[in-house]
């Protein structure tokens, strides 16, 4: 049973798009509306155009909460089920368009940082693994409970990092923090003359390393 919410919310998005694909919001909701286990969909700012038409770049997130994926930081949606939905909005869409949908590129993130607790958190072992799952679930909000949105491409700043660690209920304060793109090698530091890492194209999403590097 439809619950009441969800209900309206159908509806409403229904009367946005009118089972009609222009906008890069109604490629993405016409896709979350007919496959449930999607978590999220997005449509690259750019699109392919030649003497057969245009096409449109949709990148999909598998819904992986409850579930026990082989990577949950880097989940990929099957082949199969990113034909289906690319023949899913062929309808949809203007003519001499095509749908290409694929998995998005993932640049994991390692974070090597000293922590310094608070008066009254004594058992640091705990608290340096709480520390690194708090991590995760900031770079990898997709594989927790979170209905966190996700960027496309972008930067990663040191100092938004510094920022959510040092507002953990726990930490007294950070320091000695180093980022680092293990896909392309990149490392920057708070004392880094740039302050942010930035990922290799608009297809690329930041997610969190299986392991962080915690010293308490």
């Amino acid at each position: 049973v439809e619950a009441e919410a969800d209900y309206f919310v159908r509806c409403s998005e229904r009367l946005r798009h009118k089972q009609r694909a222009l906008t890069p919001w109604d490629y993405e909701h016409l896709v979350l509306d007919a496959f449930p286990g999607i978590y999220l969909a997005k449509c690259l700012p750019t699109s392919t155009v030649d003497d057969k038409g245009t096409t449109v770049q949709l990148l999909v997130i598998p819904d992986i909460r409850n579930t026990h994926a082989y990577n949950p930081f880097e989940p990929k949606v099957p082949s199969d089920t990113l034909i289906a939905i690319s023949r899913y909005l062929e309808p949809y869409v203007p003519p001499f368009t095509r749908i290409a949908a694929r998995n998005a590129v993932y640049e994991p993130v390692l974070v090597r940082a000293m922590v310094r607790l608070k008066k009254g958190y004594y058992e640091t072992g705990y608290y340096k693994e709480q520390t690194n799952r708090a991590i995760q679930r900031y770079l990898s909000p997709w594989a927790f409970q979170e209905g966190a949105d996700i960027s496309l491409g972008g930067r990663l700043y040191v100092s938004n990092l510094i920022h959510f660690v040092e507002n953990l209920e726990w930490v007294e304060y950070v320091k000695n923090v180093y980022l680092k793109n293990t896909r392309t090698k990149q490392i920057i530091g708070m004392m880094s003359q740039q302050s942010y890492l930035e990922t290799s194209g608009p297809e690329c999403i930041w997610c969190s390393t299986p392991e962080h590097y915690t010293t308490v």
